[in-house]
């Protein structure tokens, strides 16, 4: 505390505490204080008249001051605040001052304004990023208002609609929207208003010219600090493009559905009634052959066997390919099927192959799936055909399994056979492609394109994996379904 009286204010308490204004001003009593702080009474000298000339209070002003604290200069800042001292008669004679040192409380707030001007210019350099986001997208960005006014329009929504944002902000968004889907926007405006979002709506809008196009809109509320809906962020996508090659797919997918269905009615067709001149051929070549034989001579015989072994080859085929044109066509309803079960009837079908080629099937525990029970059992008697007569020079060696995946269950058939090189590896399951003669492995060439219809019926998929001379192991996938609740439909266990 200071106090200064008189005129000139003359130093009246010397303050021997006085170290944090630099010195201790041993010889400040007595002197004008003008002299004492020359460096700071220009900046004191408004307070001090006011003070003096009208006797007003003044708290909390702000000085600064270089001090020579210890040799060393340094900036300092003060608060002063000031009161007139009166005398008996109520005169001003002098005044008090308290000066408090308050440089760390200046330079935090300088520090706090300078964080925060450093935050303000972040906000504002990312707003500045977000607008330029917001302009460049692809998508038309919108703002409007509860009542359905266009706030805000960028270059997206110009490049879809063809309208500049002066064309349209200010105006009401049923501009855009043909007449019959007005009543979508009425919709729109009630589930803003309970604070909803709406996402990925697909519908209609037109354009300037006149263009009806399909969009995806994604419409999300716009709430203020109170938390009150006060408009709309709409974000309109076109899907003019995907819309039409979703149709085009969609007319593609029945065209071959078409054709499936028509080719699998003519395979039908046409090897149902193949099979009565087949037969006809070969019961009538046989008589010859039994009838004749010992009459002809050696070329004749010969002829005549080949006659019958391709009536023989023929008759396969057709049965083969009459098979293969009812696995989608005439197949039994979906119903539990114990593969354990299904895998023993097999075995008993070709125990006479397994015998006579010294084949060892070991068959591990398997599951109770949902299946058509005849395709499955003829999918596995397939693989299991293929498994022992391709086995090379040593006895079949033959594994069925099984795991399981929260979605489906994965079988897999591993032999010790020839093997199959991979540039093969897809090539196999197609329908009357062969990779031996007929002289090398008998056969038809549409067992494992059975194998693949059947499998993929029951919404799986079929591959290979194998070594050339040491094996093949075919896997197929059987989808996890259980009943539905009715007692008929079904459904896939993973949803």
């Amino acid at each position: 505390m200071h106090v200064w009286w008189g005129p000139e204010l003359i130093y009246l308490y010397n303050d021997a505490h006085i170290p944090v204004l630099g010195k201790r001003h041993p010889d400040a009593l007595g002197r004008p204080a003008a002299q004492v702080w020359p460096e700071i009474w220009p900046q004191l000298t408004p307070q001090i008249d006011a003070v003096m000339l009208r006797g007003e209070s003044t708290w909390n002003e702000r000085a600064y001051i270089a001090l020579e604290r210890q040799g060393f200069r340094e900036d300092a800042w003060f608060t002063w605040s000031y009161s007139p001292i009166r005398d008996e008669a109520g005169q001003i004679g002098g005044l008090m001052c308290i000066a408090l040192e308050d440089t760390a409380v200046l330079l935090a707030e300088q520090e706090r304004a300078r964080i925060e001007e450093q935050r303000q210019r972040k906000a504002q350099e990312l707003q500045a990023k977000l607008a330029a986001i917001v302009e460049s997208s692809d998508d038309g960005i919108i703002g409007k208002t509860l009542d359905g006014v266009i706030a805000t329009w960028n270059g997206g929504a110009e490049r879809i609609f063809g309208y500049t944002s002066a064309e349209v902000v200010g105006r009401q968004i049923l501009m855009l929207i043909p007449p019959e889907r007005r009543g979508e926007e009425a919709d729109i405006q009630a589930r803003l208003g309970r604070g909803e979002r709406i996402e990925h709506f697909e519908t209609v809008r037109v354009t300037k010219d006149g263009r009806r196009i399909a969009v995806s809109l994604t419409v999300s509320p716009m709430k203020n600090s109170a938390g009150a809906v006060i408009g709309a962020s709409k974000i309109v996508r076109d899907i003019t493009a995907r819309k039409k090659a979703d149709e085009s797919l969609a007319q593609q997918a029945e065209e071959l559905a078409r054709s499936n269905l028509e080719l699998e009615r003519f395979a039908y067709v046409a090897s149902h009634d193949l099979q009565e001149p087949m037969r006809t051929i070969q019961c009538f070549a046989q008589l010859l052959q039994r009838n004749l034989g010992q009459s002809l001579d050696a070329d004749a015989r010969e002829n005549l066997g080949f006659i019958i072994g391709g009536a023989q080859r023929m008759q396969a085929l057709i049965n083969d390919l009459l098979t293969y044109s009812r696995v989608g066509s005439q197949g039994a309803a979906f119903a539990p099927a114990d593969c354990n079960e299904i895998c023993a009837k097999v075995l008993q079908n070709l125990q006479a192959s397994i015998q006579s080629n010294q084949a060892h099937v070991k068959i591990e525990p398997l599951p109770v799936v949902i299946a058509d029970a005849t395709q499955l059992g003829q999918l596995f008697q397939n693989l299991l055909v293929n498994a022992i007569k391709f086995h090379g020079t040593r006895p079949p060696r033959v594994r069925i399994s099984v795991q399981g995946t929260p979605r489906e269950w994965i079988f897999s058939v591993a032999d010790n056979g020839i093997g199959i090189a991979p540039e093969y590896f897809n090539r196999i399951f197609v329908i009357f492609q062969r990779l031996h003669t007929i002289e090398e492995y008998g056969g038809t060439g549409i067992g494992l394109a059975i194998c693949k219809k059947i499998v993929e019926r029951h919404g799986g998929r079929i591959w290979v994996e194998s070594v050339v001379g040491e094996g093949s192991t075919f896997h197929f996938s059987i989808l996890k379904r259980e009943r539905h609740h009715d007692g008929e439909a079904l459904i896939d266990s993973a949803g």
